[in-house]
This record gives structure tokens, C-alpha cells and sequence, in this order.
């Protein structure tokens, strides 16, 4: 009976994390927190040490972007510091992509708190043949971790941003490295948004995890963004559940 309620739970936690983002994506443009249009692929915890592989695709004006995220535990639990490096496509060119992103565990999910909240903070760097692109992002991750029978746990999650964007040479045209023919060197903008993710932990060591981000973007014009990622933690090391 418990199995069977847990399950329950889990189901409905995926259908409203799709329907959240399936409606968000009709009716609002991207944010680009991260180094260029791709979800933040971050849960609300600390990690000993995890390696994310992903893909994410953004319309037209973001392309698609294959990207690696390095996630490293500095204090048990408590902190951990990201690194996002990666390649994309924007109009035919090719973009590169790097961050560094630095988190702290404000709340931890227990028995008497459902909900766990990791506070984050960084700066991520894009660069073309159409400029520079510079943002600083602010965000929090909320999730609730449903456990479900031996290793497997499903994990909705929502992450809230808000980011600092400064283009450099963007607009060129042909299609610049922001999308936009209207902005010129210095332009500085704010960026607000959400994403909503969801994690499936298939083993101790290998998740699943779908995320898409939302929002109002000042830069580009490009859909919402949805990635796909393969994350691995190596043996031998703790993953906090």
C-alpha cells in the first residue's frame, strides 16, 4: 500500500511538472541564465561530485547545445561549485560556451521538511564570430524527492533566476551572437525566469534528468528552451539523496 501510494505521488509530481512547463511554453519567451540557452539542469542539492551530460535545444535563435556540467561537493552537504562548458549552434555559426557556478544548501529535505532549497550564484561567458555574451545569474532550486523501490527516486523541481546579460558586438547582421539586430556594443539587460525539471535516479550512481527554462529574456527571440541529460556520479563517492 505504501509502494502504491508513493507511486502515486511520483506520477502526479511528473504530470504537473509537464504541464507547468508545457504551459509556460506556450505563452512566454526564454531566459538564458546559464552561459547560452540552456536549462540550468540543477537540483536543489549538494553533490559529492557529479558529471552531466547533456543536450538542450531553444528554437531558432538558440539552436542546440551540447554541453558537460562538473558538479564538486567543497563542504559535505553544504556547498559545491559547477563548472558548464560546451558547444551550440546559432544560425548556421558556432558558439562556445564556459561557467562557473557556486551553490549553497540553504534547507535540506527531512522527514519533518518536504521541501529542500539550494541558493546559487556565478558568472558564464558565450562567445561567436557575433560577439560576446557576459551574465551573471542568481537563482534558487526547490524539489521534493520521491523514493520509490531500491534505488530508484523520482525528483520534481523547480529554479527560479534572475541574471545580469551584457553583449558585446551583438546584433551584427545575419544574425548576431544574441539573435537580435537591435542591440549594440555595452548593451546591458536584466533577464527573469523559471525553469521546471525532473530527475529519475535509475541507480546510486546514474539519473535521468528533463529540465526546460521560461521567462522573459531582453536578448533573442528564440522558444523555450528543453534539455535532456545523462547524470553520473562515480563510484566510491556519496550522493546525497
Amino acid at each position: 500500500m505504501h509502494d502504491r501510494a508513493t507511486l502515486r505521488r511520483a506520477a502526479a509530481a511528473w504530470i504537473m511538472a509537464g504541464t507547468a512547463a508545457l504551459a509556460l511554453g506556450a505563452l512566454a519567451a526564454p531566459v538564458h541564465a546559464q552561459a547560452w540557452a540552456y536549462p540550468t539542469f540543477q537540483q536543489s542539492h549538494v553533490v559529492d561530485r557529479e558529471f552531466n551530460f547533456a543536450v538542450a535545444t531553444s528554437g531558432s535563435d538558440g539552436g542546440t547545445s551540447f554541453l558537460v556540467q562538473w558538479r564538486e561537493g567543497v563542504v559535505p552537504g553544504k556547498q559545491q561549485f559547477s563548472f558548464d562548458a560546451g558547444l551550440a549552434t546559432n544560425n548556421g555559426n558556432a558558439i562556445g560556451f564556459f561557467g562557473g557556478t557556486y551553490g549553497v544548501q540553504f534547507i535540506s529535505q527531512t522527514a519533518q521538511q518536504p521541501l529542500e532549497l539550494l541558493g546559487t550564484g556565478g558568472a558564464n561567458l558565450a562567445f561567436g564570430s557575433g560577439g560576446v555574451l557576459f551574465r551573471v545569474p542568481v537563482a534558487v532550486s526547490v524539489r521534493h524527492r520521491f523514493p520509490l523501490q531500491g534505488d530508484l527516486a523520482v525528483t520534481p523541481y523547480v529554479h527560479p533566476d534572475i541574471a545580469l546579460a551584457i553583449c558585446s558586438d551583438c546584433g551584427l547582421s545575419g544574425g548576431g551572437l544574441a539573435g537580435s539586430p537591435i542591440h549594440r556594443t555595452g548593451d546591458a539587460n536584466l533577464d527573469i525566469g523559471i525553469g521546471f525539471g525532473v530527475n529519475l535516479e535509475v541507480t546510486r550512481q546514474i539519473a535521468l534528468r528533463l529540465d526546460s527554462s521560461f521567462g522573459s529574456s531582453s536578448f533573442g527571440s528564440s522558444n523555450a528552451s528543453v534539455g535532456f541529460g545523462l547524470a553520473w556520479s562515480p563510484m566510491g563517492l556519496r550522493k546525497q539523496p
